[in-house]
């Protein structure tokens, strides 16, 4: 069980650092920079990155269950 958890905040940590590499600029040009001086613009931000990080993580974990690579003992 440790393997998994150990495997899967591996993989949402890689995940999220690439995806807000590749988008912070891109957002912070688009909502301008005041907006993102306040809180909510970078709360937003964080909570969206957050949730597809999530859900690619999921998504990487259950296709490496289905073809056959399982984490879990």
């Amino acid at each position: 069980m440790i393997k998994f958890w150990t495997v899967s905040l591996l993989l949402f940590i890689v995940i999220t650092v690439i995806l807000s590499r590749l988008t912070i600029d891109k957002y912070k040009k688009e909502a301008g920079e005041k907006v993102w001086k306040l809180w909510g613009g970078r709360t937003t931000y964080w909570k969206l990155l957050i949730l597809l990080s999530i859900g690619i993580s999921a998504s990487i974990l259950l296709i490496l269950h289905w073809l056959g690579f399982s984490i879990m003992p």
